[in-house]
């Protein structure tokens, strides 16, 4: 027994002993910091054993190691606008993991002109979105993806012609007689068009609403400025992804025509109605009589004629589909996002289409710790065919005439009743003897230089270009009526839109509390364009086989050409100031001189100031959970309008 006692305390202290060597061995621990958001590597990321000063911060690839890791260490995990994280080492050789986003609407880094700020502490008025699912609205044209998305924003599409660019303005019309469309800025080009992209590559879409936001634009920004942001190339594996839709436009149609009898009778009593006007008996039976003259009579034929309800056979349920092929990824120093789209969309009526190809090529280069060169490239080619004829012109014809050919042409209703009705062409003639075509290839392209001087101080320089070629093809055969007047017309026009951009940039934050923000830039920009149009005379093409205007005799009363450029020289300047992110101060100014303006007025100049108090950052509103942002602005700002066309003075 004596020897059973010996033995037990032997045991114990020899597992407590092993226990204590086992917990004292450290090894090395090893894995990868990711994004839950998107899978992408996230760098910079803290990594440190918890309770320690032991650590390390990933590295480009999220990578990271850390040496001296007990098995009941816990691992913490922090990253600026991302979740901390601590998970329990427990032995484990490897950790992966995935850090969730928790950056806030106001947390958001917004465009306002020439840089980005925090949107919580921007003093002006703006409005963004970021595409997050926009790219799945199975729509032809981003303005229609946008509706409702922006505050302040209003888009109207006034025509259901696929391809039809909507009218975008920002907070109202701003003038009578210049135009009232927004200024367009894509990644830092003004004078762009929402049409030249394609939903799948944008990144965000930013609006400067008030003056004191679009005063940085000067001259062009009375009606409202819209930044469009792409996507860029990120660290990493090459991503693929391919993004399809199908999707169909149902036009709104009535369902209530009148045909047969009850066309009948209503022509009756409208025959009577303007007989009475005109001082004739009613009584007089409405159809073979001669008292009654031919104006005033109906052939009952009609009502027993087959009928044709042209708004049904005239219109489509149209479909749309979209495709679009990208690929992105990179290294710490070069970084690429390339895509390619199709788009195809028929029209509610039929005969009118519209195809969109594009691409897009960007590309960013980190030569080394100063030097930063990239470039944008978008080329887009459209082919887009107007209906020939409008929903109003097809849908009052009267139903009992044939939509089908006799003898080589749609028949009039002329060819059923000899009177009564006017000699008005079938809509078919012009549903499908009219073709107008209209084609437009647009490439936009910038390539830039960012020097970073210092980690506060840097100098970025850009060249940009907007190439834009249209023509437009039209010729109007008559579909095989003889009586149908032959027209054809060309069109081509050509411009090129040149801009340089230098923007010097100052960030710094004084003491943890103070933050500037200041830029000083210049900026000139030309446009050269010219355009000619060529008409036939009426009825002058040999036949209906060759529809160009070799076949006819140009009209020279129908035939011009044009040339005209502008230019636009600017300067401007801005600072931002931010106290503890909660007095916020801004002023900027610009000086336009322009070639549109009057020589007594070559200048024009665009002072704005604002300010704002974050009232939700003040101790007394800190624990009232229902207000989590509460921002009292004050504005001025001056802004101009110089799309009043070229040399009008």
């Amino acid at each position: 027994m004596g020897s059973l006692r010996t033995q037990k305390p032997l045991l114990l202290w020899m597992f407590l002993l092993l226990t204590a060597v086992a917990q004292g061995q450290s090894q090395a621990i090893t894995g990868t910091v990711r994004s839950a958001n998107d899978n992408q590597p996230l760098p910079g990321v803290t990594v440190q054993i918890k309770g320690s000063s032991k650590g390390t911060t990933t590295d480009a690839r999220g990578n990271y190691r850390v040496e001296g890791v007990n098995a009941g260490d816990s691992i913490f995990f922090s990253f600026i606008g991302y979740e901390k994280l601590t998970v329990l080492a427990n032995g484990r050789k490897q950790i992966n993991v995935n850090l969730k986003s928790r950056v806030s609407s106001l947390d958001q880094l917004v465009v306002v002109g020439y840089g980005t700020q925090k949107k919580s502490a921007f003093a002006g008025s703006v409005s963004a979105v970021q595409n997050k699912n926009l790219d799945q609205i199975p729509v032809g044209r981003i303005e229609t993806a946008l509706i409702g998305k922006l505050s302040g924003v209003n888009i109207s599409t006034l025509s259901s012609a696929p391809g039809a660019a909507p009218v975008v303005t920002v907070r109202g019309m701003g003038s009578i007689s210049a135009g009232n469309n927004p200024l367009i800025v894509i990644d830092g080009v003004p004078g762009g068009s929402l049409g030249e992209l394609d939903m799948n590559d944008i990144q965000s879409v930013e609006v400067l609403k008030d003056a004191s936001s679009a005063a940085i634009y000067g001259s062009r920004g009375s009606g409202g400025v819209i930044m469009v942001t792409t996507k860029k190339g990120i660290v990493g594996k090459p991503q693929f992804s391919l993004n399809a839709y199908y999707g169909v436009n149902k036009p709104i149609l009535h369902h209530d025509w009148m045909t047969g009898k009850e066309w009948f009778n209503y022509l009756v009593k409208y025959n009577n109605r303007e007989f009475a006007w005109k001082g004739g008996d009613t009584t007089i039976p409405i159809f073979g009589d001669p008292r009654r003259p031919g104006t005033y009579q109906v052939n009952p034929i009609v009502a027993t004629l087959p009928q044709t309800i042209w708004q049904d056979i005239s219109t489509q349920t149209a479909p749309i589909q979209n495709y679009n092929f990208s690929v992105r990824g990179g290294t710490p120093n070069t970084k690429y996002y390339i895509s390619a789209s199709y788009t195809d969309e028929e029209g509610a009526i039929k005969t009118a289409s519209y195809k969109k190809y594009s691409f897009r090529a960007n590309l960013s280069i980190k030569v080394n710790n100063v030097i930063d060169i990239g470039m944008e490239l978008n080329p887009f080619y459209t082919k887009q065919r107007l209906a020939g004829s409008t929903i109003l012109n097809l849908a009052k014809y009267p139903p009992f005439v044939s939509p089908d050919k006799m003898d080589g042409r749609y028949p009039r209703t002329l060819d059923y009743v000899s009177s009564g009705f006017s000699s008005q062409a079938s809509p078919f003639t012009f549903l499908y003897g009219r073709k107008d075509y209209r084609d437009n290839f647009t490439n936009l392209g910038r390539a830039y230089i960012n020097l970073k001087f210092t980690n506060d101080l840097s100098l970025k320089s850009s060249i940009g270009s907007i190439l834009n070629y249209n023509t437009s093809n039209n010729y109007d055969g008559g579909a095989g009526d003889w009586q149908v007047t032959k027209t054809g017309s060309v069109g081509h026009s050509l411009s090129i839109n040149l801009v340089n951009e230098n923007v010097l940039s100052y960030a710094h934050t004084f003491n943890q509390v103070h933050d500037i923000n200041a830029i000083l830039g210049a900026s000139y920009q030309r446009e050269n364009s010219q355009s000619t149009s060529v008409g036939a005379l009426p009825n002058s093409f040999s036949n209906d086989i060759i529809e160009t205007l070799n076949n006819a005799i140009i009209n020279p009363s129908t035939t011009s050409s044009s040339k005209s450029q502008w230019g636009l020289i600017s300067y401007f300047g801005r600072i931002n100031y931010a106290y503890k992110e909660k007095y916020l101060l801004a002023a900027s100014f610009r000086t336009d001189g322009s070639s549109r303006f009057g020589s007594d007025n070559k200048w024009g100049y665009f002072p704005s100031v604002s300010g704002a108090w974050r009232v939700s950052k003040e101790p007394f509103l800190k624990d009232i959970t229902a207000i989590n942002e509460l921002k009292l602005r004050a504005s001025y700002g001056v802004t101009g309008n110089f799309n009043i066309g070229d040399f009008q003075y």
